[in-house]
C-alpha cells in the first residue's frame, strides 16, 4: 500500500500512524520500509498497541450493536407495516368501523355490579363531568350495537392515558371493561371478538385518526365506512372538520350523536365547543400549531406516552406528520378502495 492510500484509509489507521509514526517524512520513509523498524514498534510498544487495538475493538463492537438495534427496529416496522394477512383471520372479512370516542376513565374493574359502573366515585371526571356518566355509558353500549347489526364491523374503543388522577389506566381500555361486565349488552358470543382497543388518542381528531390506523393494523386494509359514536355537540367537529382534514368521503362516514340527559345549557355547550374546538381547529385543522390544541395534547398525557403510530398503517405516514393550515392534498388510500 503506497504512503498516500495508508493515509487515506480509515481513521482508526490515522490514529496508530499519529501515535508511533516519527514526526520527519523522510524519518517516515525510512522508518516505513525497514521492517526493523515494525518490530521495534510492537515489542517496544506493544502493551500501548494492544490497549489501542482494544479500544477500537470496543468502539466496532458498541457501533455495531447500535446498527443491529436500528436495523432490528426498522425490520419490526417493515414487518408490520408488509402486507399480508391480518392477525385474526376473521378480521380479513371486516370492512367498516365503529369508533367509540373516550370522554373519562372507568376506574373499577366491573365486578362489582351495574352500581359501581354508574357511581361518579369509580370515575376520573373532570369536574364539568359531573351527571354525564350515564351518557359514557349510552356510548359504549350504542356502539356494541352498532356493530352487532353488522358483522362485517370492527368496534375500536379510542382514548388514552388522559388523567393523571386515574394512575396508568385508559380511556379506551376501562370502556372495554364496562362493556365486558356488562356481557356485551347481550351481543358477547358476536361482538366480543370484533372490539380492539385504541389507547393513545388525546382528542378527537386523533380518536378518529389513530382508529383508522389501528384498523390498518389489525385487518390489514382500510375501512370502507367510518361511524363515529360521542357526544352530539361535537357533530360539526367530527362531520365536518375532521373528516375534511382526513379527506373521508362524506357518503363513507356517519356520526352518532348522544349528549347527556337534559343536554347542555345553550350558551355553556355551544360556547364552550367554538372556543375550546372549532375555531382553533379551522385555524390548525391537524391539532399541532394552535396553543388551545396542543396544550390540551401535552395536559392528556401527564404520563408522557410516544405515539406509536403510523406503525402498521405507513399508507397514512403523510397525515401523521402533516402539520399545516392547508389540508394534505395527496394519495389518500381511501380514497380509491
Amino acid at each position: 500500500m503506497s504512503k498516500r492510500g495508508l493515509w487515506a484509509g480509515s481513521s482508526a489507521w490515522k490514529v496508530l500512524l499519529l501515535v508511533w509514526a516519527p514526526s520527519t517524512a523522510d524519518s517516515l520513509r525510512e522508518r516505513w520500509a525497514s521492517r526493523r523498524w515494525i518490530s521495534r514498534v510492537y515489542n517496544g510498544r506493544r502493551p500501548l498497541l494492544f490497549a489501542t487495538l482494544a479500544l477500537l475493538l470496543l468502539i466496532s463492537v458498541f457501533r455495531s450493536g447500535q446498527w443491529y438495534g436500528e436495523r432490528a427496529l426498522l425490520y419490526d416496522d417493515r414487518a408490520m407495516n408488509r402486507p399480508g394477512r391480518a392477525c385474526d383471520n376473521r378480521w380479513a372479512a371486516l370492512d367498516r368501523i365503529v369508533i367509540v370516542a373516550g370522554h373519562a376513565i372507568y376506574l373499577g374493574s366491573g365486578d362489582g355490579g351495574a352500581q359501581d359502573v354508574t357511581a361518579e366515585s369509580s370515575w376520573a371526571l373532570e369536574p364539568y363531568q359531573r351527571g354525564h356518566v350515564s351518557t359514557f355509558l349510552a356510548h359504549i353500549e350504542t356502539g356494541v350495537r352498532v356493530a352487532a347489526a353488522d358483522n362485517r364491523t370492527l368496534l375500536v374503543f379510542s382514548g388514552g392515558d388522559s388523567r393523571a388522577q386515574a394512575g396508568p389506566m385508559n380511556e379506551a381500555e376501562s370502556y372495554w371493561r364496562i362493556a365486558q361486565a356488562r356481557d356485551w349488552f347481550g351481543h358477547a358470543d358476536d361482538v366480543r371478538w370484533r372490539v380492539v382497543t385504541e389507547e393513545f388518542a388525546r382528542d378527537s381528531l386523533e380518536n378518529l385518526l389513530f382508529s383508522m390506523c389501528r384498523f390498518r393494523q389489525v385487518t390489514q386494509r382500510y375501512p370502507m365506512h367510518i361511524t363515529v359514536v360521542s357526544m352530539n355537540m361535537k357533530r360539526r367537529r367530527f362531520s365536518e372538520m375532521h373528516r375534511a382534514a382526513l379527506r373521508i368521503p362524506p357518503h363513507r362516514f356517519t356520526f352518532l350523536g348522544i349528549d347527556p340527559p337534559g343536554g347542555y345549557e345553550r350558551s355553556e355547550g355551544e360556547a364552550g365547543e367554538l372556543v375550546n374546538a372549532v375555531l382553533p381547529f379551522s385555524e390548525d385543522p391537524y391539532g399541532c400549531r394552535h396553543s388551545l390544541l396542543t396544550d390540551k395534547r401535552r395536559a392528556r398525557n401527564p404520563y408522557a406516552w410516544s405515539v406509536p403510530y403510523p406503525k402498521g398503517c405507513p399508507e397514512m405516514r403523510a397525515l401523521f406528520r402533516r402539520c399545516h393550515r392547508r389540508v394534505y392534498r395527496g394519495r389518500l388510500p381511501w380514497e380509491t378502495e
